[in-house]
């Protein structure tokens, strides 16, 4: 029978009986070197960064301009954990309510329901009588029904 590979005793005793070692695929692991790779962000970074949220967006790219040594990746992070610690997405992302609009809104959405519930009123009236005027036919067709009936007896 014919082999498509074949391995010879040198080649597995050389690559596959050594043994692995995890140090040697994570290199620059320790405690200290990575407290180096650690960035440290000030006061004035978070406030400067805060800022340009409020002004561009969430478009980080264009925010890493403005932060020297600081990648975008790394701007998002520290915003994503200042979000985390404090609610600055409310006074920093939400929009700005105009509230004299916002009042025209509501008193729109009142003036919508109190119709939908004159609607619905006059809708159960008409209901309301249908179903009264049914039941003086119910009424009427008993009546008739037993004085057939009777008729038929005598």
């Amino acid at each position: 029978m014919f082999r498509k590979y074949s391995f010879s005793e040198e080649i597995v005793d050389n690559d596959f009986s050594r043994e692995w070692n995890w140090d040697d695929f994570i290199q620059d692991s320790n405690s200290r070197l990575i407290k180096k790779r650690t960035v440290h962000f000030t006061q004035q970074e978070d406030d400067l960064l805060c800022q340009q949220v409020a002004l561009l967006g969430r478009k980080w790219k264009k925010i890493a301009q403005q932060f020297p040594n600081k990648s975008d990746r790394m701007l998002r992070n520290r915003f994503i954990k200042l979000q985390q610690q404090s609610d600055i997405t409310e006074t920093i992302l939400s929009p700005k309510l105009d509230l004299s609009s916002h009042e025209e809104k509501i008193q729109k959405k009142r003036k919508i329901n109190e119709q939908q519930l004159l609607i619905q009123m006059n809708h159960l009236k008409s209901i309301k009588q249908k179903i009264e005027i049914i039941s003086i036919l119910v009424q009427q067709t008993k009546i008739e029904l037993i004085n057939l009936l009777t008729s038929r007896t005598l």
